[in-house]
């Protein structure tokens, strides 16, 4: 009875160890290194932007409401833009390597969309359309272009502006309604259009060939549609019906949809000239009552119309034992030099927290984030 007991224990012991060998070899290995980035003393940091050169924009929510636009560079400096009263929060905001940036603030209170422009030497430019309509911006290229659309009690009109022209309605779709989502340093624009009806279709802009629709159907209210300086095309487009997924174009391979069967809501976000983006996923849990188990957010990498890796399960956080309690994460923006910015949820707090993953290999290059110094801060002119 003895020595049968005894093979028991042995062969417990034995199934364990074997267990805990294959979870290590089958473990994912770390790729990223996560650097929360400092709050400032805020209750939420949110990504938008980060350049070629390390360069980083965020939004800072005070425990007042007070929304602050910071930008941080990997030397450790702060400068602060502006900050926006409680009951203001920045939709879009985005950052060029020439360190111009752009934004568009919603205020509650009023209902008002607002948008501006801050130059290298950081003069403030207010964005106006005709008829004070209302102007929100997508997307900005490295020369200062900024495109978006504006809207006065009708129509959307995709635009086009920068510091010598102003403001240019592309009026590229006569009699329909349009808005442009992203450009290129080549002028190349991508958005959406809409002829009388609800039928939206994706189009691509090129200032030499004009347009060319591209022969998708708008996925959701706010789709995403990104180019990239070799004109390559992704979105959240779906090529037969209305209803989510995401497809790529180019000029010689036409529309091409993902290859995605994961299920789950879809977005697109941070497209590099490498075609390296993002496919952020949520998936719904199972709902017992009023609560819900298992919801998962995942962040896929692609590169053009390959799924490179899920970044999620590939992350280190080194000595932060905030990670252990990611409840999401979410890719938001990726430079050239493969440099990730994104957004986690910590649990227990339900609030963004903006975070850079950097290739393992880099890593040292950023160390000195982990003690950022708040210089005197840099304001905006008038």
């Amino acid at each position: 009875m003895r020595m049968r007991r005894r093979f028991v224990l042995l062969g417990c012991a034995a199934v364990l160890i074997l267990s805990g060998i294959i979870w290590g070899l089958r473990r994912p290995k770390p790729l990223y290194r996560v650097t929360f980035l400092p709050s400032m003393g805020g209750v939420e940091t949110r990504p938008h932007g980060i350049n070629d050169s390390g360069r980083i924009a965020v939004t800072v929510r005070m425990p007042d409401g007070v929304e602050r636009v910071v930008l941080w560079d990997k030397s450790g400096r702060m400068e602060e833009l502006a900050s926006f009263p409680v009951g203001s929060s920045v939709a879009t905001m985005v950052l060029n390597n020439a360190g111009q940036v752009a934004c568009t603030v919603f205020n509650d209170p009023n209902r008002t969309w607002n948008s501006f422009f801050w130059d290298v030497d950081r003069r403030r430019y207010t964005l106006d359309a005709p008829s004070a309509a209302e102007v929100r911006i997508r997307a900005m290229n490295n020369h200062g272009q900024v495109v978006g659309h504006w809207a006065s009690r009708g129509p959307a009109h995709a635009f086009l502006w920068d510091q010598a022209a102003g403001m240019q309605d592309l009026g590229m779709f006569s009699g329909g309604e349009s808005v442009a989502c992203d450009l290129n340093d080549r002028g190349q624009i991508v958005g959406y259009f809409a002829m009388g009806s609800l039928d939206w279709r994706a189009f691509v802009y090129d200032p030499n060939l004009r347009v060319r629709e591209l022969g998708f159907k708008k996925s959701g209210s706010d789709a995403q549609c990104l180019i990239n300086d070799r004109g390559f095309v992704v979105g959240q487009f779906n090529s037969v019906q209305p209803g989510p997924g995401v497809c790529t174009w180019t000029v010689p391979t036409g529309s091409q949809p993902l290859p995605w069967k994961g299920g789950g809501f879809l977005q697109v976000h941070g497209l590099n000239d490498a075609g390296c983006y993002f496919v952020n996923v949520s998936r719904e849990g199972i709902r017992v009552g009023r609560l819900e188990f298992r919801r998962r957010s995942e962040s896929h990498l692609w590169q053009s119309g390959r799924h490179v890796r899920q970044i999620t399960v590939h992350l280190c956080c080194g000595d932060d034992l905030r990670h252990r309690n990611v409840t999401a994460v979410s890719g938001w923006g990726i430079n050239n030099k493969g440099t990730i910015l994104g957004a986690m949820t910590v649990k227990g707090s339900g609030r963004w927290h903006a975070v850079l993953l950097e290739p393992m290999e880099q890593a040292r290059s950023w160390s000195g984030l982990e003690n950022l110094r708040m210089d005197p801060i840099r304001r905006s002119q008038p």
